[in-house]
Protein backbone atom coordinates (compact mmCIF):
# COMPACT_ATOMS: atom_id res chain seq x y z
CA UNK A 1 0.00 0.00 0.00
CA UNK A 2 1.38 3.40 -1.00
CA UNK A 3 2.18 5.84 1.80
CA UNK A 4 0.76 9.27 0.99
CA UNK A 5 1.39 12.59 2.72
CA UNK A 6 -1.78 14.56 1.97
CA UNK A 7 -1.20 18.32 2.39
CA UNK A 8 -4.16 20.68 2.26
CA UNK A 9 -5.24 24.08 3.51
CA UNK A 10 -8.71 22.74 4.29
CA UNK A 11 -9.83 20.88 7.40
CA UNK A 12 -10.99 17.86 5.39
CA UNK A 13 -11.45 15.74 8.50
CA UNK A 14 -14.24 18.01 9.70
CA UNK A 15 -17.79 16.60 9.39
CA UNK A 16 -19.11 20.11 8.69
CA UNK A 17 -17.45 20.84 5.35
CA UNK A 18 -19.17 23.54 3.30
CA UNK A 19 -18.30 25.18 0.01
CA UNK A 20 -17.45 23.64 -3.34
CA UNK A 21 -13.67 23.60 -3.07
CA UNK A 22 -13.78 22.20 0.46
CA UNK A 23 -16.16 19.44 -0.60
CA UNK A 24 -13.81 18.35 -3.39
CA UNK A 25 -10.77 18.45 -1.10
CA UNK A 26 -12.64 16.21 1.34
CA UNK A 27 -13.60 13.90 -1.53
CA UNK A 28 -9.96 13.65 -2.61
CA UNK A 29 -8.82 12.80 0.91
CA UNK A 30 -11.50 10.19 1.51
CA UNK A 31 -11.10 8.46 -1.85
CA UNK A 32 -7.31 8.29 -1.74
CA UNK A 33 -7.60 6.90 1.77
CA UNK A 34 -9.58 3.95 0.41
CA UNK A 35 -6.49 2.42 -1.22
CA UNK A 36 -3.53 4.23 0.39
CA UNK A 37 -1.99 4.74 3.81
CA UNK A 38 -2.66 8.48 4.16
CA UNK A 39 -1.11 10.90 6.64
CA UNK A 40 -3.09 14.14 6.72
CA UNK A 41 -1.61 17.60 7.16
CA UNK A 42 -4.32 20.25 7.49
CA UNK A 43 -4.34 23.72 9.10
CA UNK A 44 -5.37 24.39 12.67
CA UNK A 45 -8.90 25.63 13.13
CA UNK A 46 -7.85 29.08 14.35
CA UNK A 47 -5.25 31.62 13.41
CA UNK A 48 -4.42 35.13 14.53
CA UNK A 49 -3.50 38.39 12.85
CA UNK A 50 0.25 37.89 13.43
CA UNK A 51 0.11 34.54 11.67
CA UNK A 52 -1.79 36.12 8.78
CA UNK A 53 0.80 38.87 8.45
CA UNK A 54 3.61 36.32 8.63
CA UNK A 55 2.06 34.22 5.87
CA UNK A 56 1.69 37.28 3.64
CA UNK A 57 5.27 38.45 4.15
CA UNK A 58 6.64 34.96 3.51
CA UNK A 59 4.62 34.60 0.28
CA UNK A 60 2.29 31.88 1.54
CA UNK A 61 -1.48 31.54 1.75
CA UNK A 62 -2.11 29.08 4.54
CA UNK A 63 0.70 27.72 6.70
CA UNK A 64 2.83 29.60 9.22
CA UNK A 65 6.63 29.32 9.33
CA UNK A 66 6.36 26.90 12.25
CA UNK A 67 3.84 24.76 10.38
CA UNK A 68 6.00 24.72 7.24
CA UNK A 69 9.00 23.52 9.24
CA UNK A 70 6.88 20.75 10.76
CA UNK A 71 5.55 19.69 7.34
CA UNK A 72 9.03 19.60 5.84
CA UNK A 73 10.37 17.57 8.77
CA UNK A 74 7.47 15.11 8.48
CA UNK A 75 7.89 14.76 4.72
CA UNK A 76 11.63 14.13 4.94
CA UNK A 77 11.45 11.68 7.82
CA UNK A 78 8.27 9.78 7.00
CA UNK A 79 9.39 7.56 4.13
CA UNK A 80 6.42 8.56 1.95
CA UNK A 81 5.87 7.26 -1.55
CA UNK A 82 3.68 10.21 -2.52
CA UNK A 83 3.63 13.88 -1.55
CA UNK A 84 0.13 14.97 -2.50
CA UNK A 85 -0.64 18.71 -2.58
CA UNK A 86 -4.32 19.57 -2.62
CA UNK A 87 -4.38 23.19 -3.86
CA UNK A 88 -1.64 24.63 -6.01
CA UNK A 89 -1.02 27.76 -3.94
CA UNK A 90 0.99 25.66 -1.46
CA UNK A 91 3.60 25.07 -4.16
CA UNK A 92 6.41 26.58 -2.10
CA UNK A 93 6.41 23.30 -0.14
CA UNK A 94 7.20 21.28 -3.25
CA UNK A 95 10.08 23.58 -4.08
CA UNK A 96 11.56 22.88 -0.66
CA UNK A 97 11.01 19.14 -1.17
CA UNK A 98 12.27 18.96 -4.75
CA UNK A 99 15.15 16.59 -3.85
CA UNK A 100 12.95 14.21 -1.87
CA UNK A 101 12.68 10.75 -3.42
CA UNK A 102 8.87 10.64 -3.58
CA UNK A 103 6.38 11.24 -6.35
CA UNK A 104 4.90 14.73 -6.09
CA UNK A 105 1.29 15.26 -7.17
CA UNK A 106 -0.68 18.52 -7.19
CA UNK A 107 -4.44 18.73 -7.54
CA UNK A 108 -5.46 22.04 -9.14
CA UNK A 109 -8.91 23.11 -7.96
CA UNK A 110 -8.55 26.06 -10.31
CA UNK A 111 -5.87 27.89 -12.17
CA UNK A 112 -5.51 29.79 -8.92
CA UNK A 113 -3.75 32.84 -10.33
CA UNK A 114 -6.75 33.47 -12.60
CA UNK A 115 -9.18 32.92 -9.75
CA UNK A 116 -7.34 35.34 -7.46
CA UNK A 117 -7.22 37.97 -10.19
CA UNK A 118 -11.02 37.94 -10.00
CA UNK A 119 -11.57 37.77 -6.24
CA UNK A 120 -8.40 38.84 -4.36
CA UNK A 121 -6.04 40.88 -6.54
CA UNK A 122 -3.65 41.79 -3.71
CA UNK A 123 -2.66 38.13 -3.35
CA UNK A 124 -1.97 37.47 -7.04
CA UNK A 125 1.83 37.84 -6.71
CA UNK A 126 1.95 35.33 -3.84
CA UNK A 127 -0.34 32.91 -5.62
CA UNK A 128 1.62 33.07 -8.88
CA UNK A 129 4.92 32.38 -7.12
CA UNK A 130 3.51 29.34 -5.34
CA UNK A 131 1.56 28.01 -8.30
CA UNK A 132 4.64 28.30 -10.50
CA UNK A 133 6.49 26.08 -8.02
CA UNK A 134 3.63 23.57 -8.03
CA UNK A 135 3.76 23.42 -11.83
CA UNK A 136 7.54 23.13 -11.92
CA UNK A 137 8.13 20.57 -9.17
CA UNK A 138 5.08 18.29 -9.53
CA UNK A 139 5.64 14.94 -11.19
CA UNK A 140 1.92 14.70 -11.93
CA UNK A 141 -0.73 17.42 -12.19
CA UNK A 142 -4.47 16.84 -11.92
CA UNK A 143 -6.89 19.42 -13.36
CA UNK A 144 -10.67 19.47 -13.57
CA UNK A 145 -11.10 20.16 -17.27
CA UNK A 146 -9.47 21.17 -20.53
CA UNK A 147 -10.02 24.88 -19.85
CA UNK A 148 -7.81 24.64 -16.78
CA UNK A 149 -5.23 22.69 -18.78
CA UNK A 150 -5.14 25.46 -21.36
CA UNK A 151 -5.07 28.04 -18.58
CA UNK A 152 -1.99 26.42 -17.06
CA UNK A 153 -0.25 26.42 -20.42
CA UNK A 154 -1.11 30.08 -20.94
CA UNK A 155 0.00 31.20 -17.47
CA UNK A 156 3.02 28.86 -17.22
CA UNK A 157 4.25 28.09 -20.78
CA UNK A 158 7.03 25.77 -19.58
CA UNK A 159 4.61 23.27 -18.00
CA UNK A 160 5.13 19.69 -19.16
CA UNK A 161 1.74 18.87 -20.68
CA UNK A 162 2.45 15.13 -20.61
CA UNK A 163 2.09 15.10 -16.83
CA UNK A 164 -1.39 16.69 -16.81
CA UNK A 165 -4.37 14.43 -16.02
CA UNK A 166 -8.10 15.20 -16.13
CA UNK A 167 -10.40 14.44 -13.21
CA UNK A 168 -13.79 16.22 -13.19
CA UNK A 169 -15.82 17.04 -10.15
CA UNK A 170 -17.64 14.03 -8.75
CA UNK A 171 -19.75 13.50 -5.65
CA UNK A 172 -20.77 10.62 -3.46
CA UNK A 173 -24.31 9.58 -4.33
CA UNK A 174 -26.18 10.62 -1.19
CA UNK A 175 -29.60 11.06 -2.77
CA UNK A 176 -32.06 8.17 -2.49
CA UNK A 177 -34.75 8.60 -5.12
CA UNK A 178 -38.37 8.71 -4.00
CA UNK A 179 -37.37 8.73 -0.32
CA UNK A 180 -38.69 11.57 1.84
CA UNK A 181 -39.46 13.69 -1.21
CA UNK A 182 -41.02 17.00 -0.29
CA UNK A 183 -43.87 17.46 -2.74
CA UNK A 184 -45.19 20.78 -1.48
CA UNK A 185 -46.61 23.18 -4.01
CA UNK A 186 -47.25 26.87 -3.54
CA UNK A 187 -50.91 27.80 -3.21
CA UNK A 188 -50.73 29.64 -6.54
CA UNK A 189 -49.19 26.53 -8.13
CA UNK A 190 -46.08 28.41 -9.18
CA UNK A 191 -42.96 26.38 -9.80
CA UNK A 192 -40.06 27.05 -7.45
CA UNK A 193 -36.54 27.91 -8.58
CA UNK A 194 -33.48 27.77 -6.35
CA UNK A 195 -30.12 29.50 -6.34
CA UNK A 196 -27.79 27.77 -3.91
CA UNK A 197 -24.27 28.95 -3.11
CA UNK A 198 -22.21 30.78 -0.52
CA UNK A 199 -21.84 34.56 -0.52
CA UNK A 200 -18.70 35.34 -2.50
CA UNK A 201 -18.21 37.62 -5.53
CA UNK A 202 -19.07 35.33 -8.49
CA UNK A 203 -22.18 34.01 -6.72
CA UNK A 204 -23.32 37.41 -5.48
CA UNK A 205 -22.72 39.13 -8.81
CA UNK A 206 -24.54 36.40 -10.70
CA UNK A 207 -27.67 36.15 -8.57
CA UNK A 208 -27.89 39.94 -8.17
CA UNK A 209 -27.93 40.20 -11.97
CA UNK A 210 -30.59 37.48 -12.16
CA UNK A 211 -32.82 39.15 -9.57
CA UNK A 212 -32.55 42.55 -11.25
CA UNK A 213 -33.00 41.35 -14.84
CA UNK A 214 -34.76 37.98 -14.94
CA UNK A 215 -36.69 36.86 -11.87
CA UNK A 216 -39.71 39.17 -12.08
CA UNK A 217 -40.16 38.44 -15.80
CA UNK A 218 -40.85 34.74 -15.14
CA UNK A 219 -43.86 33.03 -13.62
CA UNK A 220 -41.94 31.31 -10.81
CA UNK A 221 -40.92 31.90 -7.22
CA UNK A 222 -37.24 31.83 -6.27
CA UNK A 223 -35.29 31.06 -3.12
CA UNK A 224 -31.70 32.18 -2.55
CA UNK A 225 -29.99 29.81 -0.12
CA UNK A 226 -26.39 29.94 1.05
CA UNK A 227 -24.14 31.11 3.85
CA UNK A 228 -23.77 34.88 3.94
CA UNK A 229 -26.71 35.81 1.73
CA UNK A 230 -28.75 36.76 4.79
CA UNK A 231 -26.55 39.89 4.86
CA UNK A 232 -28.10 41.10 1.58
CA UNK A 233 -31.66 39.92 2.20
CA UNK A 234 -33.15 43.40 1.98
CA UNK A 235 -31.24 44.21 -1.21
CA UNK A 236 -32.19 41.06 -3.14
CA UNK A 237 -35.72 40.36 -1.90
CA UNK A 238 -38.56 40.81 -4.40
CA UNK A 239 -42.21 39.77 -4.61
CA UNK A 240 -41.16 36.44 -6.06
CA UNK A 241 -37.64 36.26 -4.58
CA UNK A 242 -37.12 35.07 -0.99
CA UNK A 243 -33.63 35.23 0.52
CA UNK A 244 -33.06 32.44 3.05
CA UNK A 245 -29.30 32.63 3.63
CA UNK A 246 -27.46 29.95 5.58
CA UNK A 247 -28.98 26.49 5.98
CA UNK A 248 -27.95 23.29 7.74
CA UNK A 249 -30.05 21.13 5.43
CA UNK A 250 -29.14 21.59 1.77
CA UNK A 251 -30.80 18.31 0.79
CA UNK A 252 -34.25 19.48 1.87
CA UNK A 253 -33.99 22.48 -0.43
CA UNK A 254 -33.06 20.39 -3.43
CA UNK A 255 -36.02 18.13 -2.70
CA UNK A 256 -38.40 21.06 -2.23
CA UNK A 257 -37.73 23.01 -5.41
CA UNK A 258 -38.54 22.30 -9.06
CA UNK A 259 -35.47 23.68 -10.82
CA UNK A 260 -32.10 25.35 -10.32
CA UNK A 261 -30.82 28.66 -11.69
CA UNK A 262 -27.08 29.15 -11.99
CA UNK A 263 -26.32 32.59 -13.48
CA UNK A 264 -22.55 32.42 -12.91
CA UNK A 265 -20.36 34.54 -15.21
CA UNK A 266 -16.98 34.45 -13.44
CA UNK A 267 -14.66 31.77 -12.15
CA UNK A 268 -12.38 28.88 -12.94
CA UNK A 269 -12.45 25.12 -12.49
CA UNK A 270 -15.89 23.46 -12.32
CA UNK A 271 -18.95 24.24 -10.25
CA UNK A 272 -19.75 21.70 -7.52
CA UNK A 273 -23.32 22.96 -7.29
CA UNK A 274 -23.92 21.87 -10.89
CA UNK A 275 -22.86 18.35 -9.96
CA UNK A 276 -25.04 18.49 -6.85
CA UNK A 277 -28.07 19.53 -8.89
CA UNK A 278 -27.43 16.65 -11.31
CA UNK A 279 -27.28 14.24 -8.38
CA UNK A 280 -30.67 15.41 -7.13
CA UNK A 281 -32.09 15.20 -10.66
CA UNK A 282 -32.96 18.88 -10.91
CA UNK A 283 -33.49 20.76 -14.15
CA UNK A 284 -30.79 23.45 -14.46
CA UNK A 285 -30.83 26.79 -16.25
CA UNK A 286 -27.21 27.89 -16.30
CA UNK A 287 -24.53 29.88 -18.08
CA UNK A 288 -21.49 28.63 -19.96
CA UNK A 289 -19.53 29.10 -16.74
CA UNK A 290 -22.00 27.09 -14.67
CA UNK A 291 -21.72 24.15 -17.09
CA UNK A 292 -17.97 24.44 -17.76
CA UNK A 293 -16.33 21.02 -17.84
CA UNK A 294 -19.58 19.04 -17.89
CA UNK A 295 -20.59 16.86 -20.85
CA UNK A 296 -24.32 17.48 -21.20
CA UNK A 297 -27.18 17.80 -23.67
CA UNK A 298 -28.46 21.29 -22.87
CA UNK A 299 -31.90 20.54 -24.33
CA UNK A 300 -32.31 17.79 -21.74
CA UNK A 301 -30.42 19.17 -18.73
CA UNK A 302 -32.60 22.30 -18.67
CA UNK A 303 -31.08 24.97 -20.87
CA UNK A 304 -27.98 27.02 -21.57
CA UNK A 305 -28.64 30.71 -20.89
CA UNK A 306 -26.17 33.60 -21.02
CA UNK A 307 -28.36 36.69 -21.52
CA UNK A 308 -31.48 38.19 -19.97
CA UNK A 309 -33.61 37.19 -22.96
CA UNK A 310 -32.27 33.63 -22.96
CA UNK A 311 -33.01 33.09 -19.26
CA UNK A 312 -36.49 34.67 -19.48
CA UNK A 313 -37.56 32.98 -22.70
CA UNK A 314 -36.21 29.52 -21.91
CA UNK A 315 -37.51 29.40 -18.33
CA UNK A 316 -40.94 30.70 -19.38
CA UNK A 317 -41.17 28.29 -22.32
CA UNK A 318 -40.62 25.29 -20.07
CA UNK A 319 -42.93 26.66 -17.39
CA UNK A 320 -45.72 27.44 -19.85
CA UNK A 321 -45.48 23.99 -21.42
CA UNK A 322 -45.24 22.13 -18.12
CA UNK A 323 -41.80 20.78 -19.05
CA UNK A 324 -40.27 21.11 -15.58
CA UNK A 325 -40.83 18.26 -13.14
CA UNK A 326 -39.28 17.70 -9.71
CA UNK A 327 -37.24 14.83 -11.11
CA UNK A 328 -35.29 15.20 -14.34
CA UNK A 329 -34.38 11.63 -15.22
CA UNK A 330 -31.72 12.63 -17.74
CA UNK A 331 -29.79 14.66 -15.16
CA UNK A 332 -29.94 11.88 -12.63
CA UNK A 333 -28.64 9.37 -15.18
CA UNK A 334 -25.82 11.69 -16.27
CA UNK A 335 -24.70 11.99 -12.67
CA UNK A 336 -24.67 8.25 -12.09
CA UNK A 337 -22.74 7.49 -15.28
CA UNK A 338 -20.26 10.39 -15.40
CA UNK A 339 -20.01 12.29 -12.10
CA UNK A 340 -20.39 9.76 -9.28
CA UNK A 341 -17.34 9.16 -7.07
CA UNK A 342 -16.42 5.77 -8.54
CA UNK A 343 -14.95 7.64 -11.54
CA UNK A 344 -12.65 9.66 -9.28
CA UNK A 345 -11.48 6.53 -7.46
CA UNK A 346 -10.36 4.99 -10.74
CA UNK A 347 -8.44 8.09 -11.83
CA UNK A 348 -6.70 8.49 -8.47
CA UNK A 349 -5.61 4.86 -8.64
CA UNK A 350 -4.17 5.38 -12.12
CA UNK A 351 -2.13 8.41 -11.05
CA UNK A 352 -1.02 7.17 -7.64
CA UNK A 353 -0.48 3.50 -8.47
CA UNK A 354 1.16 4.20 -11.86
CA UNK A 355 -1.13 1.88 -13.78
CA UNK A 356 -4.47 1.77 -15.51
CA UNK A 357 -7.25 0.27 -13.44
CA UNK A 358 -10.13 -1.51 -15.14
Amino acid sequence: MKRVLFITGIDVASPNIKGGGAMIAKRNYELISLFSDVTLVAPPKKTNILNKIGKFLSCRICFTNKEVRAILHLAKSGDFDIIYLDQSFHGNLLKKLKNLNAKKITFFHNVEVKYFKDVEKKLVRIVRKNEQSAVQYSDEIIVLNNRDRLGLIREYPLVNTKKIHFLPITLKNTFIENENQIETEEENNKKIGLFLGSFFPPNYNGIKWFVENVAEKTNADYYIVGKGFESVREELSRDNVIVIGETDDVASWYKKVDFIVSPIFEGSGMKVKTCEALMYGKTIFGTDEAFEGYELDFNLVGDLCNTTNEFVEKINFRLDNNLIQKQNGYNREVFLTKYEDIIAIQKFKEVILDKEVE
